[in-house]
């Protein structure tokens, strides 16, 4: 998926790969994600490996897998 604004809800899930220029996750994402600013909530799981160049992650998030910075 490729958008401007990528909005994961609570109850969602998203398999595969996501580029966005914002980013939120409140749900579950299993993939690879591009994005300039991202934020996980509190609810929010990603399972896989995070580019970003800004970065806000909430008390209760989980990210399994690698974090680096967009090039």
């Amino acid at each position: 998926i490729t958008a401007n604004e990528i909005i994961l809800r609570e109850k969602g899930t998203i398999t595969g790969s996501l580029k966005g220029k914002v980013v939120s996750i409140s749900g579950r994402f299993d993939g690879d994600l591009v994005c300039e600013n991202l934020t996980v909530t509190q609810s929010g799981a990603i399972d896989g490996d995070v580019q970003a160049n800004a970065l806000s992650i909430d008390l209760g998030a989980e990210i399994m897998g690698s974090i680096s910075r967009v090039r």
